[in-house]
């Protein structure tokens, strides 16, 4: 599978997560809550997408972002994993399990502060992913459900404009590739 095949798989996996979490039955009628992407979009208040001109610089920003997403959906598969079986081997108290997904909202704001972005459209898409996990670790230290339902259109919103500056930049493994091959000949060696 290619890097830009699971890069929009993994988005797509979050995204319909996103959303399957969000839904919830009606406790008078017994109807589920519609799931349409749009009406949970404008429910959840989305950004639209913004057009940005295009740049020399919007395959690396892309591929820094791809990186990002991907480093950071391995943390948490890891994350996820140690933690089920802590719970299978009994060791995994509340207060544990707290802490461990705390400090993975900490490790996703320190990798996104340390994104080195060239172009505004990758710096907006940084900044609403900063966004999103700001209001992750607030949510987790003051328990405001209001916080994590904006947080949630600030990662929907974010991952819209990725796959829509993707698509308009027509980025294929091939322009990864050459990214790649420029960034190892750059290192000293």
């Amino acid at each position: 599978m290619n890097v830009l095949t699971r890069t929009i798989f993994f988005s797509s996996v979050l995204g319909a997560t996103l959303l399957l979490g969000a839904c919830s039955k009606s406790d008078e009628s017994g109807k589920t809550v519609a799931t349409g992407s749009k009406e949970k979009q404008g429910e959840l208040k989305t950004a639209q997408i913004k057009p940005f001109a295009a740049t020399t610089n919007d395959t690396h920003d892309i591929e820094v972002l791809n990186e990002f997403n991907q480093k950071y959906n391995q943390m948490h598969t890891e994350l996820e994993a140690d933690l089920k079986k802590m719970l299978d081997d009994g060791n995994l108290t509340p207060e544990l399990e707290a802490q461990r997904k705390q400090d993975s909202v900490l490790s996703a704001l320190t990798m996104l502060k340390a994104l080195e972005l060239k172009t505004e459209q990758g710096r907006y898409i940084q900044g609403l992913l900063y966004q999103y996990w700001e209001k992750q670790d607030q949510k987790a230290q003051s328990s405001q459900a209001q916080a994590g339902a904006r947080s949630k259109a600030d990662l929907i919103t974010a991952n819209n404009q990725l796959e829509y500056w993707k698509s308009q930049n027509s980025y294929t493994d091939d322009d990864q590739q050459e990214e790649s091959e420029k960034q190892q000949d750059a290192k000293p060696q």
